[in-house]
């Protein structure tokens, strides 16, 4: 894992296309701004692990199915 130190109106770039900023500081939160290019998908972890469990949950054969 990468830890870096960005102050507020500073930026950090992901690959070419990426770039995170600080908008806002308040207290123990942080306010991030993205830029990234149209079609790219981005969601919040929590939101991401929630679909990712869903897709998996899916694919698993129910009580009942499959070969007998």
């Amino acid at each position: 894992m990468l830890f870096l130190t960005r102050k507020k109106g500073e930026s950090v770039m992901v690959g070419d296309s990426v770039e995170i900023t600080v908008i806002e500081l308040h207290g123990s939160s942080v306010k991030l701004g993205f830029t990234y290019p149209d079609g790219t998908r981005v969601l919040r972890r929590e939101v991401f692990d929630r679909i990712k469990q869903e897709q998996e949950d899916a694919a698993r054969p129910k009580a009942g199915e499959g070969p007998s």
